[in-house]
Order: structure tokens, then sequence, then C-alpha cells
């Protein structure tokens, strides 16, 4: 540690000392549990030891429930569990910001793990529905193959007058209206308007570039695909579900967002406008990705409001393993993955074993870093053990 003379950093010397001490005892934990031998002891006054220790276990129980009992990316139950040991929500920006990157390292332990091994019957009906739009844009017949692979599985009847060749308006057996989006056409029938698209969505430019006196710039498809969800909900007068893949997922979230209609995306194109525009909306979202699907990786580098954007990870289809690592992750983006019922993949592929030991890594050291904040916090008085 430097002393205050040779201390040159940004914080105060005090928070320095702080911090400096925080990481020695992290350290001493770390080796400890490596080792199985004791470390020296802390420096916490020895008549709040009891407490200390009943506090660190409690915290540990609650952290380790929490992440056992969840699904997806919703974080809520971590969270509550969080603000609970530490006797409340944070109240500086510091201890935010510290809160912000645990529960976010526990959402990116659980983008690359699955936690669902099959969809419902819903979810694998709208997957289906993104496939017709497929099928329209590929068929130029007005729809009917579509409408033929439609009644075939029982999905609807497509509204050809609202319906385009980048989306579907569809009816569906149960009253409800909804628009899905179909994927990005690379080939067959290559379209150039999809791949940009598909960088506005990645840059966050979806809506266009602000120049402060109007939006510029947004791309076509976008406006045009706004237009037609305007035209759907003066025929119906409402829109109950928006669905896509990929491409189509990550038009669907932005929509989504803007008009407040929930979505079911497969493999979505997650972009750091949609993340951002989770924060700004009640609506629930339902993303639906494989394991080892590259797309979706904005769900591990952001943090998407976490009581509405429900994830559901599983396996890809056990037919698209390969030995080639390109090969299984172009696989794993394809459709058919929530499509059909066939037998899903057994091992994961070596790209994403070697994901998740990194990430479960990761994990370790944020249980370490918490753990180490809420003992801080005993060593200052504060309670943590109000339920």
């Amino acid at each position: 540690m430097l002393s205050r003379a040779e201390y040159r950093g940004k914080l105060s010397y005090e928070e320095y000392v702080r911090r400096f001490k925080l990481r020695q005892q992290a350290g001493r934990e770390a080796r400890e549990a490596e080792t199985g031998k004791p470390s020296r002891p802390t420096a916490i006054p020895k008549k709040k030891k009891n407490i200390t220790e009943a506090a660190k276990d409690k915290a540990k129980e609650e952290f380790r429930k929490a992440i056992e009992k969840q699904t997806g990316i919703d974080t809520k139950e971590v969270e509550d569990a969080y603000d609970r040991v530490k006797g409340g929500p944070p109240k500086t920006a510091e201890d935010k910001r510290k809160k912000n990157e645990i529960i976010t390292g526990i959402a990116i332990h659980r983008a690359v793990v699955p936690n669902t091994t099959e969809l419902s019957q819903v979810e694998q009906d709208r997957a289906k529905i993104s496939n017709a739009s497929k099928i329209a844009y590929l068929n130029d017949d007005e729809f009917r193959t579509a409408q033929e692979y439609m009644d075939k599985n029982n999905l609807g009847t497509i509204d050809t007058e609202l319906s385009n060749g980048s989306s579907l308006v569809v009816k569906r057996p149960n009253g409800d209206t909804e628009i899905h989006y179909r994927g990005t056409a690379i080939t067959n029938k290559p379209n150039y308007q999809d791949l940009i698209t598909d960088a506005s969505i990645m840059t966050g430019t979806e809506q266009g570039i602000n120049t402060g006196i109007s939006n510029v710039g947004q791309p076509q498809q976008i406006i045009e695909a706004e237009q037609q969800l305007q035209r759907a909900l003066t025929k119906y007068g409402s829109i109950e579900h928006l669905g896509g893949y990929s491409r189509g997922g990550g038009m669907a979230l932005n929509l989504g967002n803007k008009y407040n209609i929930e979505t079911t995306t497969f493999n979505p194109l997650v972009g750091p406008k949609a993340l951002a525009g989770s924060h700004s909306t009640n609506v629930k979202h339902t993303l639906i990705r494989t394991t080892e699907d590259p797309t979706t990786i904005g769900l591990a580098v952001g943090s998407p409001n976490s009581e509405t954007w429900i994830v559901k990870a599983l396996k890809p289809l056990a037919k698209y393993d390969s030995n080639i690592p390109l090969k299984n992750v172009y696989d794993a983006h394809r459709l058919e993955n929530f499509t059909e019922d066939t037998p899903r993949k057994m091992q994961e592929a070596e790209i994403t074993k070697a994901q998740n030991r990194q990430v479960a890594s990761s994990r370790k050291q944020l249980e370490r870093v918490m753990l180490g904040d809420m003992r801080d916090s005993i060593g200052n008085g504060e309670s943590l053990l109000n339920t």
C-alpha cells in the first residue's frame, strides 16, 4: 500500500486505503477457500465478531438461494437479497455502482448457461410465424405459400393487405392480432436493406441520429415497420403481441418498447437502444436464445430491466453439433432451433465451455467482492440482519 505522500490517484487517500484493505481481505478469503487454511484475523472489532460471522453466513445463503432460484436474466430476487443483507437499497452513487456491477456479473453468468430444455406451444408457434414471414419473403406469390404453412400449423390468418416482405400481420386463432418480423436475408434472396437495419440496431441508431431538430438516417425498414404497426392499430384497435427472429427480433424489441407491446423474440439482435429502452416501459419481453448464439451477446454486456426482460436459454439442436467452431456458432443461430422438436445437444461446444469457465471464475470473484462489501458495512456499524 502506498503512503499518503506516494499516493497520486484521483480518489481520496482514505478511500484508496479502504479499497486496498478490501482487496487484501478478498484475496485472503480466496486463498483460504483454495487451501483450506484459515486466513489472518480481520480488523473487525472482537465485540462484533459473532454478528459479523452470522451476517456473512446469512449473506451467502441469501445470495446463493437467489441465484439458484433464478431463470433467465431476471435478477430482481438477487437484487432484493442484496438489499436485505445490506440493510436497504443503496443510497450513494458509489454504492449503486457496486450493486449494479455485481448484479450485471450474475446476469452475464446466466446469459451463457441453459435454463430451460423446451419451449411452450405458444412460444414454438410464434417461432413458426417468424418462419412464415421468411417463407412469404422468399416466395413472391401474394402470401399463398406462407398461408399454407400457417394453415398446416394452425397459426392463424395472414392479413395480406397490411403484411409485406419484411413482416406478417397475423390474426391468431384466439382472435389476437400479432406482427412478426423475419430474420436477415443473406442467402437465397439477399437483401442489403436488412444489413442496414442490422447495423442500425447494433449501433443503437434504429431511430436515426438526433440532430437537435429532427432524426435523420433512420433505416427505411424501421420506418415502414412503424407505419405498418400504426395501420394495424387503426384497423384492429390493438396489437396484442410482436415477435421476430434475429434482425426481426431486434425490430420487435424496438417497437415493443416504444408502443408498450409485449414481445417474444428468438435469438434477437439486441442493441444498446433496446437495452436502454427496457427501463422506460413496463412491457414484458420474452427473449429466447440458444446458449451458443452470437447475436444476443448484448444481453451479457448490457443491463436490461430485470423486472420485464425474461430470457430463456436452451441448447442448440443435436443435429447441429460440429467439430468446426464457426459452424457451431452459425447453426446455433438458426431459427430451426425453436421450430423443431428434435433432440438437443448433450455436450456444449468448446467455445461455450471456454465462455462458461471464464464466467464462472468471474462470478466467484463477484461473490467475494459482494461479501467483502457487506463485511465492510458491518465494520461501519450497519445492520445486515433485518429482513
